[in-house]
């Protein structure tokens, strides 16, 4: 059985894969909801999307470390199980999921402390919010974070370094 990826090859393969997570995305936003977007400027759509990449990615890295609970990760596996059926580009439902898990991380509760900061603030972008985003479209973005050459990327052994190189080629 191969191990699973790590870094430092996975880093580098993640922050070249990254970018098509970004591509996913956009797609998926465009068809949800393309003519609500058109009166905003693309470069706060491209920011807002990017932001959404990478609250993935550091839930991922946190959910790993047995920092939060694996929200991400749990909607990536109902998502898979689901993503031979003809059915997924048509359901929806993780995107809202989703969004909600980004909302508790800025507000928190009793289990999870309050966050705060720019980069989970529903108020950033709100665009976000106002998205139908296929649980297609999701699973997709998901794999391109989460599937590594047909393995799974498992982001316990990336360090911070490794997540900021995904984030300067998101970025770049």
């Amino acid at each position: 059985m191969p191990s699973p990826a790590g870094p430092p090859d996975a880093s580098s393969r993640l922050a070249e894969q990254a970018p098509r997570a970004l591509l996913e995305l956009l797609r998926g936003v465009q068809a949800a909801d393309a003519a609500s977007l058109s009166h905003l400027d693309p470069r706060h759509i491209h920011d807002g999307l990017l932001s959404v990449l990478l609250r993935l990615v550091f839930l991922l890295h946190a959910e790993a470390r047995g920092l939060m609970p694996d929200t991400v990760t749990g909607i990536y596996l109902r998502l898979r199980a689901d993503a031979d059926r003809d059915i997924i580009d048509q359901r929806h439902g993780a995107w809202a999921a989703l969004l909600s898990r980004f909302r508790l991380v800025h507000t928190g509760n009793a289990q999870v402390p309050a966050g705060g900061g720019r980069l989970f603030d529903p108020d950033s972008y709100p665009f976000l919010a106002g998205c139908s985003i296929s649980d297609g479209a999701l699973w997709r973005v998901l794999e391109a974070l989460l599937v590594l050459d047909g393995e799974r990327l498992h982001y316990h052994g990336l360090d911070v370094e490794h997540i900021g190189a995904v984030h300067e080629s998101l970025m770049g």
